[in-house]
């Protein structure tokens, strides 16, 4: 019988779009996530990390961000990057050659009101969304602020167990919720990416069962090592914590948030995913949305542009910016959820090299997703540091 589609039934094939790409693999990406199974990414092979990275909806949970029906322009403009060089290492080095030593799969560039430059490489491309890791705490930071503006927080002074109660009779009884964004709350946590035992490579077990509830339990044993406010320590678990709190004080799930507040606002040419700690569960605040790297530089654009829209529109006041921005005296290279370069920049980072580095002094935002050989490794990192410094200088 031949087919016939009805205006009816072509708008519900439409609807179903972003549902059946969640479907679409090659043969060679499903045998990959077929041999990655449930193993923690932290633990995967070099070889499988490009095709998992871009594909978690298939492995995790995840709920969407959405986007507005019409993505805000992005100018385009170039620059010849042929004889930009770097030093590193006692060596000197080209663009193709970072891109190479250090598995870039997106580098983009903006300044100055147009995108310079946009390469991709190893499978990926301008419609490709990657998993940003810790990039999600940054994205998260915005929130908060925002959230405030809006009033649905009173302040980021409030205490942690106004929101969760849970955790009155623990350590984090006299947190405060800037407290966990400075990563500064003095209660113990292990993010070692290299140990199978730490707190962070431990995470997926203590939700897997009770989801919040099975963190929660985890971090009432944490015992208190500092008074907060006293002693960085970087704290993945924490953000979690972040996340479900600002989910109770406002009603509504961190990806439904994030669409209203910022993904629509901001005209975001494409859906996100927000991976979750169980099915039907909350997100992973302090990890792992992936989105594509030209919606990445938006938000690049909305800190370049003080808090407003491409159209001009306020999204976020400045005076919310400059709470995420300023020094602490634990760590003078860290902010709330964001990380400072000096005076002049700031960046969103997430392991495996994955950077939203954007320099305010000189009107430029970079943007890198990567496949790195490790979560962390400090040679990588430090190449990073001197490639990302001298583009900018280069572009000046």
């Amino acid at each position: 019988m031949k087919q016939i589609f009805t205006p009816a039934k072509l708008a519900l094939l439409l609807s179903l779009m972003p549902v059946l790409e969640l479907f679409a693999l090659t043969d060679e990406e499903a045998g990959v996530l077929d041999a990655i199974g449930d193993t923690d990414v932290l633990f995967w092979e070099p070889e499988q990390r490009p095709i998992g990275l871009r594909n978690m909806h298939h492995l995790k949970p995840v709920r969407a961000i959405m986007a507005g029906e019409d993505g805000s322009a992005l100018p385009e403009g170039s620059i010849a990057l042929e004889d930009f060089s770097y030093p590193h290492d006692e060596s000197l080095f080209t663009l193709d050659d970072y891109l190479e030593r250090n598995a870039v799969t997106a580098l983009l560039v903006w300044s100055d009101g147009e995108l310079l430059t946009e390469v991709y490489r190893l499978g990926h491309s301008a419609e490709t969304r990657w998993n940003g890791f810790s990039i999600a705490k940054s994205m998260l930071g915005l929130l908060l602020v925002r959230a405030v503006e809006l009033e649905v927080l009173s302040s980021l002074d409030e205490p942690l167990i106004n929101f969760l109660p849970e955790l009155r009779d623990s350590a984090y009884a006299e947190a405060r919720l800037i407290d966990l964004m400075r990563m500064s709350s003095g209660v113990a946590w292990n993010e070692d990416y290299v140990d199978p035992q730490s707190d962070v490579s431990r995470l997926a077990e203590f939700t897997a069962k009770g989801g919040m509830d099975g963190l929660i339990h985890h971090m009432r044993t944490l015992p208190q090592v500092a008074q907060p406010t006293e002693l960085y320590n970087y704290n993945t678990g924490e953000i979690y914590l972040l996340g479900a709190a600002l989910s109770a004080a406002a009603g509504k799930d961190l990806s439904t948030l994030l669409s209203e507040w910022l993904w629509q606002p901001l005209g975001m040419e494409s859906d996100a995913w927000w991976m979750l700690n169980q099915p039907d569960g909350l997100e992973t605040a302090g990890c792992c949305i992936a989105a594509t790297p030209r919606d990445l530089l938006r938000l690049g654009r909305l800190v370049l542009d003080n808090g407003r829209a491409p159209d001009g529109k306020p999204i976020l006041g400045i005076q919310s910016l400059d709470a995420l921005f300023e020094p602490t005296e634990a760590n003078s290279r860290y902010g709330a959820l964001w990380f400072r370069d000096g005076d002049q920049a700031v960046f969103a980072a997430g392991i495996f090299g994955q950077l939203l580095y954007i320099d305010l002094q000189s009107d430029v935002v970079v943007v890198i997703n990567s496949s790195w050989d490790g979560a962390l490794p400090p040679e990588r990192a430090a190449e990073r540091n001197v490639f990302t410094q001298r583009l900018v200088e280069y572009i000046r």
